[in-house]
């Protein structure tokens, strides 16, 4: 069975590794998010040696269509945030770490 693990839970389960208080470690996970998501914003990459890297990619201008009606529609180019796993993650997952 597959578990989600929002925030709180993620807090958890470091302050019980790190023997830290989980308000406080919930608090700096956030921190590290809010980070990330300016380091986007402004186009910077964000790069954790050994787990992966953060970007943001350019999505072409296309034409989609509206689920409700079938019209076509044309979406504009939107940049789009990505992660890339490093090869040491994508070796953990597939089991061959």
């Amino acid at each position: 069975m597959v578990q989600v693990i929002n925030k709180e839970l993620l807090g958890r389960i470091v302050a019980g590794e790190l023997d830290e208080n989980p308000k406080e470690v919930k608090r700096r996970i956030e921190v590290i998010f809010q980070v990330i998501s300016r380091e986007l914003a402004k186009g910077n990459i964000v790069q954790v040696v050994g787990f992966g890297k953060f970007s943001v990619r350019k999505r072409k201008a296309r034409v989609g269509r509206d689920p409700n009606t079938g019209n076509r529609l044309n979406l504009p180019e939107t940049d789009t945030p990505v992660f890339s796993s490093s090869r040491n993650l994508s070796k953990k997952v597939k089991g061959k770490l």
